[in-house]
């Protein structure tokens, strides 16, 4: 298991603000309805041990920075988050394992087609990656599931996909290449801890947070305009 860090796939306690952060989920004295309480003020679900947390509403707001940073760059790729009409899936992750993990899916994918339909779907214990892409060529599955190199993958870098595997794993999730069409990674979830000695996260918290997320994606993405890529 990554750390402590519970990921909760849904949004719990949604538009409710607790009267106290930084302490024991139980020891909350009482919780208040606000405008734009969860999640663009408070994490919803939670996190042990003052984890991250809210693994949809992270997912979300990967595909909302990138939309964003799409339109901002007349970018092409479109992104689209499906769940399966789940509301609550709890898992364990980290945040910061989760934009590196999902800054490699999309610079693989971005940089085989520009112009790609990137698609993250979300049911019980499974976490897809996909898009419709020209998919990953034999040895590129081999290096991503059994860690065996090439002599071609050694001469371009692997991609970026011992780094996809190494994130995969350090979260406790485990990876297995679909059969597309495309490219599909996917992503078998644990399930939750018992929830106990939950910790919330700070509103400046949850910002920062998302202000690092953006700056990963951003970052990368220029990266592969530099290199007429996008």
């Amino acid at each position: 298991m990554p750390g402590d860090t519970l990921f909760s796939i849904g949004e719990a306690l949604i538009d409710m603000i607790p009267s106290r952060v930084g302490c024991p989920f139980d020891e909350v004295p009482s919780f208040s309805p606000r405008v734009g309480g969860a999640p663009a003020n408070v994490c919803a679900a939670f996190a042990k041990l003052g984890g991250k947390s809210a693994l949809l509403s992270q997912l979300g707001e990967i595909c909302d920075i990138l939309r964003e940073e799409a339109a901002r760059y007349d970018l092409l790729f479109t992104i689209e988050l499906q769940t399966a009409g789940q509301s609550v899936l709890p898992t364990v992750g980290d945040a910061a394992l989760l934009n590196g993990l999902m800054t490699n899916l999309i610079s693989n994918t971005l940089s085989a087609d520009a112009g790609a339909c990137i698609t993250l779907c979300c049911e019980p214990g499974l976490f897809c990656y996909r898009d419709n892409g020209p998919g990953l060529p034999p040895d590129a599955k081999a290096l991503l599931t059994d860690g065996c190199w090439s002599a071609r993958l050694l001469y371009a870098g692997g991609l970026g996909l011992p780094l996809i595997a190494a994130y995969t794993k350090a979260m406790g999730w485990s990876l297995a290449v679909g059969p597309g069409p495309g490219t599909e990674l996917r992503f078998t979830l644990p399930p939750a801890p018992p929830l106990d000695d939950l910790m919330l996260e700070s509103p400046m918290e949850r910002m920062a947070e998302r202000q690092t997320r953006r700056l990963a994606l951003r970052r990368e993405l220029a990266v592969l305009r530099a290199q007429e890529l996008l």
